[in-house]
């Protein structure tokens, strides 16, 4: 047998704590009234739809987040630069007795998505590990285009080079070429 019993407490019905009885007439347990399990879900449900009301206000009166959202669902093309040695490689040639002019072809590549401009420096580098020649230049390459280009740097006959490098100043992109 199920007892309950609902009484006013300051305008508000409670249901009062029951007893329920088995075939012996017993009470088998106290039920406590139970707490709604999902108390603060209105509260953040109310949060998210503001949330989101005030992102669609900005998205519909603002250009900038209107065209952050539109690049964020469309692929973007990638931009780089490519270096690399062209031909066969450096190469060299006598200058007389006293001098050899080592010739260094190299490529740029542009994907970057305009015009650029690439400082470049070329150096040729002793078996010793000693700097022999430092040439510094830079070159113009269009968007979609590539330029090769042949430094020539000037080192004493004496010396035997093993190490040339090409550096795309200011940049990540250098290439070594170990040779000779």
């Amino acid at each position: 047998m199920l007892q309950c019993e609902k009484r006013a407490t300051a305008g508000k019905f409670v249901r009062a704590v029951g007893t329920v009885s088995g075939s012996s007439g017993r009470p088998l347990a106290n039920t406590p009234d139970k707490q709604p399990v999902l108390r603060g879900f209105g509260v953040v449900v109310g949060a998210l739809l503001v949330v989101v009301v005030v992102g669609a206000t900005l998205m519909a009166f603002s250009s900038e987040v209107r065209h952050q959202v539109a690049i964020s669902f469309v692929p973007q093309p990638e931009r780089y630069t490519e270096l690399y040695f062209a031909g066969d490689g450096p190469t060299e040639a006598s200058m007389g007795r006293d001098r050899v002019v080592v010739n260094v072809p190299f490529t740029v590549a542009n994907h970057e998505g305009a015009a650029k401009s690439y400082p470049y420096a070329v150096q040729v580098v002793s078996t010793a590990g000693a700097l022999l020649a430092r040439v510094e230049g830079s070159v113009d390459v269009l968007d979609g285009n590539m330029l090769t280009t042949n430094v020539a740097a000037e080192i004493p006959s004496t010396e035997t080079w093993t190490v040339i490098e090409v550096e795309l100043e200011s940049r990540s992109e250098r290439i070594r070429f170990l040779g000779r």
